[in-house]
């Protein structure tokens, strides 16, 4: 995967080497203090599990961990949202990820962006996703190259229900990302053209809201830890009405100025 600018445009993703790990060394530090362990047999109970991710994600965001990130690698935002004012998704999720797990959310499906919000912005976005621990090419998210030039029109999906996903809405695992009434793509997709994106150590993957994601199973004895969240020019957000429950900010919109988080 190259890492330049054009490679976005043109495959929907590009990778990108941290300038500073710092905030990556502090969200392994929160996992560490709070996981004793991080094998999966150790955590068969998932209420109890996604609890524990809850209380890491919670102290990852007291501590404005993708602020910080997005002002140390200021230079690759502003080039691919053209020096603009900058805003940043108002909660960062952090994923994990248990092996062969029989709970249907755990890792996300196939998906892009706009499954699960009206709002045009939402196509406007760029997704951050940062490996955190276990994390390789044998249990990383997988993508579909070039698939955020597919038309929306040409996508069929099928909507599940909570009894069917395992979660509940505003429960634990709604808070820590997952989705209480997922889509599955039914047609218009190849999944099986999906790859495991390939991360080198202290790289972070930058891409298209629009670009097909997911089905990231994880097959080895050990949690995969990764972290979430978007950024979007602040012009793009005129007119935005979604807000998130689950986020670390009063207003509880879904974007907050960089500056002011």
């Amino acid at each position: 995967m190259s890492n330049n600018i054009s490679s976005f445009k043109n495959n929907g993703y590009l990778k990108y080497k941290f300038k500073n790990i710092e905030p990556i060394n502090l969200v392994k530090k929160i996992i560490n203090k709070h996981f004793k362990s991080t094998l999966c047999k150790d955590y068969p109970d998932t209420d109890y599990f996604r609890n524990l991710l809850l209380i890491c994600q919670d102290e990852i965001n007291q501590n404005k961990v993708h602020q910080q990130i997005v002002n140390n690698e200021k230079e690759i935002y502003n080039k691919l949202l053209s020096n603009k004012s900058i805003s940043i998704q108002s909660v960062v999720y952090l994923r994990g990820v248990r092996s062969n797990s029989q709970e249907m959310m755990e890792y996300l499906d196939y998906h892009r962006e706009n499954f699960y919000c009206d709002d045009d912005y939402i196509n406007h976005q760029l997704n951050n996703h940062i490996p955190i621990q276990n994390y390789n090419i044998n249990t990383s998210m997988k993508i579909i190259d070039k698939s955020h030039t597919i038309d929306d029109d040409n996508i069929t999906t099928e909507k599940f229900y909570s009894k069917n996903s395992g979660v509940d809405r505003f429960s634990v695992g709604h808070n820590i990302g997952l989705s209480y009434n997922p889509k599955v793509i039914t047609d218009g997709v190849d999944i099986s053209e999906a790859e495991r994106i390939d991360l080198d150590k202290d790289e972070m993957f930058i891409f298209s809201p629009n670009l097909i994601h997911g089905g990231g199973i994880n097959p080895t004895k050990n949690i995969r830890f990764s972290l979430d969240f978007a950024v979007i020019s602040t012009e793009k957000l005129v007119g935005a009405s979604k807000s998130h429950f689950a986020a670390y900010t009063k207003e509880k919109t879904h974007f907050v100025d960089l500056n002011t988080l």
